[in-house]
């Protein structure tokens, strides 16, 4: 019996990312597991909007987007220069430890993550968790 689900997570970034500083054209997105990145939809106070579909099985969450490490599952919010895609500059985790309790009955989840100032990869800090 396959107990499998469909789910939408959305992704709010603050402050994303703009330019490099040598003036080369960025690239920033959503990692998928081939290294593609989707580009976010510009949201009217300069936040991008980000969604992927995910299979939610029990406590599992799985998709194109989604990666996983020892004990972990995340995205991958990630940024490069155009002329060198798959060339991370920086790759920030996006933590799904508490997505798949969130989506219980649920068809999505969203959260509101902040990358300004500067902050050190990898865990990207949460203004607004998973609900």
């Amino acid at each position: 019996m396959n107990d499998s689900r469909n789910a939408v997570l959305n992704i709010t970034v603050l402050h994303p990312p703009a330019v490099l500083s040598d003036g080369r054209t960025l690239l920033f997105g959503l990692q998928n597991k081939a290294g593609a990145l989707q580009v976010g939809q510009p949201l009217e106070d300069g936040a991008l909007h980000f969604s992927t579909k995910v299979a939610v099985r029990g406590n599992t969450i799985s998709g194109a987007a989604v990666h996983s490490g020892p004990g972990e599952r995340f995205l991958y919010l990630s940024m490069g220069a155009e002329n060198a895609p798959q060339q991370w500059i920086r790759r920030y985790k996006v933590n799904l430890d508490s997505v798949a309790q969130v989506l219980e009955g649920r068809e999505s989840a969203s959260c509101i993550v902040d990358l300004q100032h500067g902050i050190s990869p990898p865990q990207v800090p949460f203004v607004q968790d998973w609900e």
